[in-house]
């Protein structure tokens, strides 16, 4: 059953500014992915910013699509974090990621993935959105996390 999500109040400066996430440079997949910003838009919608760089293009220069895909993993997560939501504040995997390209995005510009949370439930968030780019809208997707207690596997 999906139960109404109780939305924290968000900091006065949370629609103002941007919070960064700076990738650890201990190797791991996320450093590749590089600095990603994060701005609340409402009560259950948030703004993640990705910077795409030369080593995320394809053969034709554009967006490698496994890049973008990597970026709406991340925006699912970054998302409920931007909203503070408590849950989403400790670990947890994705169990579903569905993405519709719409449109090629540029490696020149910053791609914004717009999400809205539309429902959560003791272990899971459902969340969707789409990502656009300089104002063009280039996919669409949703997904699924699964909220787990600890960092070992549930």
């Amino acid at each position: 059953m999906i139960e109404d999500i109780v939305r924290p109040t968000l900091p006065a400066d949370a629609t103002e500014n941007w919070r960064e996430w700076h990738p650890d440079g201990d190797g791991r997949f996320l450093d590749l992915l590089g600095v990603i910003r994060t701005k609340c838009l409402s009560t259950d919608s948030a703004c993640v910013r990705f910077t795409p760089e030369p080593m995320h293009a394809n053969r034709g220069g554009l967006a490698h699509g496994g890049y973008l895909m990597s970026c709406v993993d991340e925006a699912l997560f970054h998302s409920a974090a931007a909203l503070e939501l408590t849950a989403a504040k400790g670990s947890g995997v994705t169990v579903s990621a569905n993405v519709n390209f719409i449109g090629a995005a540029s490696i020149d510009a910053p791609i914004d993935a717009i999400t809205r949370i539309v429902g959560e439930t003791g272990r899971m968030f459902f969340i969707s959105g789409h990502m656009e780019q300089e104002g063009r809208r280039i996919a669409s997707f949703e997904g699924i996390l699964r909220k787990l207690k600890n960092a070992g596997v549930n």
